[in-house]
């Protein structure tokens, strides 16, 4: 499509999967192209969707072949738009967290948008972006919590024990209820990015990670773990477990130290302050 359509440009979640971010769990079947400075007459042109929208030059970047892309931070503004949340935030958070982007470019993307079809949508997602998150299930099941009720954890925090030694950088933490959220990708245990799966490897990492818990939670903490089927098949239970872990837990009991990551990759609170 981008070699025969002139001013064709690859965008939305398309332009996502070129610069090597997460492809979405609810991908669209189609490849998402927006054409530069003019309309087609058809829209059924399978396998593409095309999109109308203003694309000036200095939102387009040309690759490897001559093919044109959208910059990142008006792919993830479209993705946000378009995506379900969670995979738009999952989509956001690789961006900022490769250097992809910065959260002021995000937020004069949207600012840039103001009036555009589903910006709304962007306005609920900009806020739960944070670059911290280290893994695209990290991202989708906060965003997914999030939407059933369950506020944000801190991302990848440090615990300390009470001699300041090592014991782990849980995936979130909240504090009130000293509550630990650890994500279970397969890749953890089966070393599927260092040299394939391995059965002794295998269980040596589910024995690691079983020691790291029981020092988590000697020292205090409520521990709550789950897997992507669990946050996607069975969302509730999840919700469930972690309320009644935060309902038990005390900070106060917490004997070791915490440690945050900075913030610096993180909208929050400030896009809220400069979205309008």
């Amino acid at each position: 499509m981008l070699r025969t359509t002139p001013g064709a440009v690859a965008s939305h979640h398309s332009a996502a999967l070129a610069w090597g971010l997460p492809m979405p769990i609810d991908a669209p079947p189609w490849v998402a192209i927006t054409l530069m400075g003019g309309h087609l007459t058809s829209r059924a042109l399978s396998p593409a969707r095309w999109h109308d929208g203003e694309l000036p030059t200095h939102q387009v970047v040309r690759v490897r072949g001559g093919h044109q892309i959208c910059r990142p931070d008006r792919a993830v503004i479209d993705c946000l738009r378009e995506l379900t949340l969670p995979d738009a935030v999952a989509v956001g958070d690789a961006a900022l967290g490769s250097g992809l982007t910065t959260a002021e470019d995000l937020r004069g993307m949207r600012r840039w948008q103001r009036r555009w079809p589903g910006i709304t949508r962007a306005d609920e997602g900009l806020p739960l972006l944070d670059g911290r998150r280290q893994t695209w299930l990290e991202s989708w099941s906060f965003a997914r919590l999030w939407q059933l009720g369950v506020s944000l954890p801190e991302p990848q925090v440090t615990v300390l024990d009470e001699r300041g030694r090592f014991v782990g950088c849980v995936d979130g933490l909240w504090r009130e209820g000293a509550t630990v959220a650890e994500t279970d990708g397969l890749g953890k245990y089966l070393g599927q990015f260092d040299g394939g799966p391995s059965g002794a490897k295998a269980a040596r990492r589910v024995l690691a990670e079983k020691r790291r818990e029981d020092r988590l939670r000697d020292l205090g903490l409520e521990v709550v773990r789950w897997t992507w089927t669990d946050v996607r098949r069975n969302p509730r239970q999840v919700v469930a477990r972690i309320e009644a872990a935060r309902a038990r837990g005390d900070l106060a009991r917490f004997r070791g130290r915490l440690v945050s990551r900075p913030a610096v990759t993180a909208l929050g609170a400030r896009y809220a302050a400069n979205s309008a």
